[in-house]
């Protein structure tokens, strides 16, 4: 019996030893645990750190980059820039010097057309006389009795040549008509109508055709001789290419804030191909008249500078073979520049 107990005491103290070993081992191990656990921390912030540092990194690497191909890029543009500023001034200055020469030639030019008018108004005014002595002539002998009848002929041809001709001398006589050379005042326009329609009416007579006239009482401040030549040049012009028995319609009314004087007639009409080169003047939009009277080419330019010098403005509208109506717009109010 006291062997068993004294084996029974050093069970429990082998016993015990063991627990105190293992508890000492659990112990050993929650520390080692723990500082793996800790390491492992440790070790995962500098993880962390090195991906923070790396995306940094990256970053400063692109936007370094970025900013490389920026620099470059507006350095080139700059670059451009500078070149096309160049080139841009060089092609002002190029401008500019062709706008001088332009100014220079166009001076010259407008100097050499005043020129040649002045010299042309000259000439036409000299021989405005002759040329006048020389159609009277002929229409005084052209009416003396016991002419024979070849005699008569040649008479009929020098009075029509004369004739034509004085037409062509008052015709150069108006070019280059300016605002500043009119000389305004107030006109009744129906009176001037009436007028040119009496003084025309004989030639349209002559060909079997009727003027019509149809006119409100408007006054306005125009230069009445200057109004006079355009309203005689439409009329002449509409009995020159209507046929004859034809009806030639005159009118003249008030629209908005405009007079507007309206020539119709039923004759040839303007062909298309002509319709931007009537109003030029010496145009090569010229024809006879339906009996062969010559013409020109000048009366619808001068009735073109004349209105315009008024403010006023001309068209026409046309229908070849039927007929063509032309139009005159002047301003019931003078413009304040005049």
């Amino acid at each position: 019996a006291g062997l068993a107990y004294r084996f029974a005491l050093e069970y429990y103290h082998l016993r015990d030893s063991l627990t105190s070993i293992s508890q000492g081992a659990q112990s050993a191990d929650m520390d080692i645990s723990f500082k793996i656990r800790e390491q492992e921390y440790h070790l995962a912030l500098v993880n962390k750190d090195d991906q923070i540092k790396r995306t940094y990194l990256i970053s400063i690497i692109l936007f370094s980059v970025m900013a490389c191909m920026i620099l470059l890029i507006l350095w080139k543009n700059l670059k451009r820039s500078r070149k096309d500023v160049h080139e841009l001034k060089r092609l002002n200055h190029q401008v500019n010097e062709h706008n001088l020469h332009m100014q220079t030639a166009l001076h010259a030019l407008e100097q050499s057309q005043r020129d040649n008018s002045r010299i042309m108004k000259i000439v036409a005014h000299d021989l405005r006389n002759p040329i006048g002595g020389i159609f009277s002539l002929a229409l005084l002998m052209k009416e003396e009795p016991g002419r024979t009848p070849d005699d008569r002929m040649l008479l009929e041809m020098i009075w029509k040549s004369g004739k034509n001709s004085l037409d062509l001398v008052d015709s150069l006589l108006q070019i280059n008509v300016n605002a500043k050379e009119l000389k305004m005042e107030p006109v009744d326009l129906g009176e001037t109508l009436h007028y040119c329609v009496q003084i025309l009416l004989s030639r349209a007579t002559e060909k079997h055709q009727q003027i019509t006239l149809q006119a409100d009482p408007l006054v306005l401040s125009v230069s009445r001789d200057k109004l006079w030549r355009v309203v005689s040049n439409l009329i002449d012009n509409a009995i020159k290419f209507s046929p004859s028995g034809a009806v030639i319609a005159v009118k003249l009314e008030e629209m908005g804030r405009a007079a507007v004087i309206t020539v119709e007639d039923h004759g040839i009409g303007i062909p298309e191909s002509f319709e931007d080169k009537v109003f030029d003047m010496f145009t090569e939009a010229k024809r006879h008249g339906t009996d062969g009277e010559a013409t020109f080419g000048m009366g619808l330019a001068i009735s073109k500078q004349i209105v315009e010098a008024h403010d006023g403005r001309i068209w026409f509208e046309s229908i070849p073979g039927k007929g063509t109506t032309v139009f005159v717009a002047l301003p019931m109010e003078v413009s304040k520049d005049r």
